[in-house]
């Protein structure tokens, strides 16, 4: 029972974390990154996105809000980082950073804005200077105006460093946009919006549309792999438990040969034999599981608990569905661990039995 509470706990441990993270990635993009298709260089090209994709997609009536993205790699302070830029209209509907420290009514010219991370990283606060490198504009000196959470590490797309776009442009000079992202006008269908861009995308064939629901999806298939190896890893865990309890009975069944004998011979018949063996087993494995699945659930409520303390939030998710079916499953794999030495000692001979001292 013990081996199977742990394999359980471990099983449940996993399998919460892994959802409550799908599910806190979910919120977090919707709430602080939301947006309906993206424009992108296709994997592993040099491609931008043209300027004027932006400009012919702002034309379409299908689509309410274009936002150009820009982003880079440079130094920060001494520090390599990924430094972004993104119109100053997309925030509130297509970027809404967590701020933390400041006001996005402050990020204008000649600010900069950095992740809670780099700016502990680097110990700064409101109002420090921070240094950017640039290959135009030289080493750009800025005031730190905006501090905001990042959620690092759960696939979620952010940047150390945000710039005002006028002061990105002119210090980096990009060729064109690194992405578009794009936000349906609301009564548009998915038709009819996916169409409006397709229309001004479709001539450049070395550009992608993206959307959120493909974004959601990317997330979800990494954590179900990652879940899955677990689970296969666990599931060695738990068959190596239940063959410990079919061992366990077996010996208790030889054991208790003259205990079951005698209850033969008042009356006990070979399927009642069998049954006590069985109620004894499931009792043995729900008793596991049920210490298994709470230990599980508790230890990842704890873990979630720290993660939304460090890094600004995190939902506590509790897949039921799948804790039910490890529970079915870890009971019925349980009781057929018990068809054998319970077969053995209902065929038992009952004057053997009770003749053995």
């Amino acid at each position: 029972m013990a081996a199977l509470s742990v394999g359980v706990m471990l099983m449940s441990l996993f399998t919460v974390i892994q959802d409550s993270a799908m599910v806190t990635q979910s919120q977090w993009i919707e709430s602080h990154n939301p947006y309906d298709y993206s424009v992108d260089p296709l994997a592993g090209s040099d491609q931008s996105v043209p300027f004027a994709v932006a400009a012919e997609l702002r034309r379409k009536p299908e689509l309410a809000h274009v936002a150009a993205v820009d982003g880079t790699k440079t130094e920060v302070n001494g520090h390599p980082s990924d430094v972004g830029a993104v119109e100053a209209s997309a925030y509130g509907s297509l970027f809404r950073p967590n701020v933390r420290s400041g006001s996005l009514a402050d990020f204008t010219a000649g600010t900069v804005a950095v992740s809670n991370e780099l700016a502990a990283t680097l110990h700064l606060k409101l109002g420090d200077t921070v240094k950017v490198a640039t290959p135009r504009a030289g080493t750009v000196t800025a005031r730190l105006s905006l501090i905001y959470q990042v959620y690092t590490g759960h696939g979620i797309d952010w940047f150390d460093v945000l710039l005002p776009r006028d002061d990105f442009l002119r210090g980096f000079a990009p060729a064109g946009d690194s992405q578009v992202r794009i936000l349906a006008r609301e009564g548009v269908n998915i038709v009819d919006s996916r169409s409006a861009v397709q229309d001004v995308v479709s001539a450049l064939h070395l550009l992608h549309i993206g959307s959120l629901a493909e974004k959601k999806s990317d997330l979800a298939g990494s954590a179900r792999s990652t879940l899955t190896l677990f689970t296969v890893m666990l599931a060695m865990a738990i068959l190596i438990a239940v063959l410990g309890i079919a061992n366990t009975l077996s010996l208790s069944a030889v054991e208790r040969s003259r205990e079951s004998a005698l209850l033969r011979a008042l009356g006990l018949s070979r399927g009642g034999m069998m049954k006590m063996l069985w109620v004894e087993t499931v009792l043995t494995a729900l008793l596991g599981t049920l210490i298994g699945m709470l230990l599980g659930v508790s230890f990842a409520g704890a873990f979630e608990q720290l993660i939304g303390h460090s890094q600004g939030g995190a939902v506590l998710s509790v897949p039921i569905a799948k804790l039910v079916a490890y529970a079915l499953i870890a009971t019925g794999a349980s009781l057929c661990a018990a068809l054998l030495p319970g077969s053995r000692a209902a065929r038992a001979s009952v004057v053997a039995a009770l003749a053995d001292a």
